[in-house]
């Protein structure tokens, strides 16, 4: 992946994000923990409900690299995206 701006308009996360219900336009939120960033990119189900589609944080050289489900930091494991 390569920068932020890239994310609410990549293909794959789109297509990805229509498999699972939900409804484009994406959004990308960050969060802070222990010195890192982290992006957690965003839709709306077609419930209703925020749901969550990736995580990403930056790597040394600037590029965002996609992070496991194990991998999240705990401000996004409990992360409330009403």
């Amino acid at each position: 992946m390569g920068n932020l701006n890239d994310l609410v308009s990549d293909p794959r996360l789109n297509n990805y994000a229509r498999r699972l219900g939900v409804k484009l336009p994406l959004e990308v939120g960050l969060t802070q923990w222990k010195g890192r960033v982290y992006y957690h990119v965003s839709g709306v189900h077609h419930d209703g409900r925020r749901f969550l589609i990736e995580v990403f944080r930056t790597t040394a050289s600037g590029n965002l690299e996609a992070i496991m489900a194990f991998e999240y930091p705990p401000p996004i494991r409990d992360l409330d995206l009403k």
